[in-house]
């Protein structure tokens, strides 16, 4: 995805692409043979509850015993496309309805609405590194990271900020990096896509050989935080 990165007032597009790449594999049988995975029709949706709860004995044989009728035009049919549906009691499809979060403190749960996070890394509204940094052992040792990924240059002006970026970098040290809210101007968490997970924190690293460079935006999941220990009482 394209993201804009600022630094000092200077904006650059760049790319980003994950750490590691999904890379496509052929699945093949004991024979050698390709392997192709399909979806087909089981059975109608006012019989699916009967079908999960098969494996018990006694539930497979009052379905057999009940003699429902099947349609033969529907039951093996291939489905070439799926899509996720929301269904109530009556298997009928629900297009209006709300999403609760549970909450539970001192044994008592609650219900609230549910914040549906927005996405802030796009190539409108760009990142901001900022000038506080901290070293790759404290990075490391202080945050779990969750997800990395490259940034890679679009244009010669991105390869250089991205180039000049990495020499600041190697000397064992990475920036900070904030998702800024246009209206507030005050620095959010990174949030890659709507309805996607809060990162707390997020930083930069470069390395710079040559004419080449590396950069990578580390996603911190959460912080360690060790906990104060109290005294044994004598």
């Amino acid at each position: 995805m394209k993201i804009n990165i600022e630094k000092d007032g200077i904006v650059a597009e760049g790319f980003m692409q994950a750490k590691r790449p999904r890379e496509d594999y052929d699945v093949k049988s004991k024979d050698g043979e390709d392997v192709e995975f399909l979806s087909f029709v089981l059975c109608k949706a006012d019989r699916s509850d009967r079908i999960l709860a098969g494996k018990d004995s006694e539930q497979v044989l009052a379905m057999i015993e009940s003699d429902d009728d099947i349609d033969l035009q529907l039951l093996g049919k291939k489905i070439d496309t799926k899509r996720t549906v929301i269904l109530d009691n009556d298997n009928t499809i629900v297009h209006n309805y709300r999403v609760l979060d549970t909450l539970e403190k001192d044994g008592e749960k609650k219900t609230r609405e549910h914040e549906r996070t927005l996405g802030n890394v796009h190539s409108e509204i760009p990142l901001k590194i900022l000038s506080k940094s901290l070293t790759k052992k404290e990075a490391f040792e202080q945050y779990l990271l969750e997800k990395s990924y490259y940034i890679t240059h679009t244009n010669a002006h991105a390869y250089n900020f991205l180039h000049d970026l990495a020499e600041e970098l190697e000397d064992d040290k990475m920036y900070w990096v904030r998702a800024f809210n246009p209206e507030t101007k005050s620095p959010s968490p990174l949030v890659l896509r709507n309805g996607g997970k809060k990162y707390s924190a997020s930083f930069i690293e470069g390395k710079q050989m040559g004419d080449e460079y590396l950069v990578m935006l580390h996603l911190v999941e959460r912080e360690f935080k060790i906990p104060e220990r109290e005294d044994d009482e004598m």
